[in-house]
């Protein structure tokens, strides 16, 4: 609790002046510089009532201090792996659609429940990948327990077959703006459901 001041050339009482409960030459702002009594002016001033007090009120504070960094670090730490463990499943499960986009396969079956027949390729595949990782086994693990979001809903597979489509659109864009010439073929024909389904071919050299 007792710090030297060189500028003053005095000491000082750091609880007492934090918590301004002994007003004394050792929490002025001078602080006590009387070094022929220093010894037994320090021993009086530490039994005194009013430092016990403010002592006890420092040490509570950074007690507190400590325990709250303690918390906070626990907290961060917890967070960043819950961050890391979200980051770790989109990986998964963009590549999972990525794969059946580029193999033109279906993402759907009759039911959209894990662990059910019939329940398509997507969540298929995803709990094929739970057999052998550990990431997506706890994905599902939680997902089962209904314990938060699981990013494996019909919404989310055509949110990013929308995005992987803007993306592939985009880059087209950019490699026909780079070329001189370019040539459009646009042909149609209907489907088994009687829909007209366009296709446009493009061209550029």
């Amino acid at each position: 609790w007792l710090i030297y001041s060189k500028s003053k050339n005095a000491v000082f009482c750091f609880s007492c002046s934090l918590y301004k409960r002994n007003e004394n030459k050792f929490s002025s702002s001078s602080g006590y510089s009387d070094w022929s009594n220093i010894y037994r002016a320090i021993k009086d001033h530490e039994q005194t009532k009013k430092h016990l007090e403010a002592f006890k009120s420092w040490q509570l504070f950074a007690n507190r201090m400590v325990s709250q960094h303690t918390i906070d670090f626990h907290n961060e730490k917890v967070l960043k792996i819950e961050e890391m463990h979200w980051r770790d499943v989109f990986k998964r499960i963009i590549l999972i659609v990525k794969y059946l986009a580029q193999q033109n396969l279906a993402f759907r079956g009759t039911s959209n429940t894990l662990y059910t027949s019939n329940n398509g390729n997507f969540l298929q595949l995803v709990q094929m990948i739970a057999e052998f990782d550990s990431t997506m086994a706890e994905h599902l693990r939680r997902y089962l327990k209904k314990e938060n979001g699981h990013y494996l809903s019909n919404i989310i597979q055509n949110e990013l077959l929308s995005s992987m489509s803007k993306l592939i659109f985009d880059s087209i864009i950019s490699s026909i703006n780079s070329n001189k010439y370019f040539a459009i073929i646009v042909d149609s024909t209907p489907d088994i459901s009687h829909q007209d389904q366009l296709t446009i071919v493009v061209r550029f050299v």
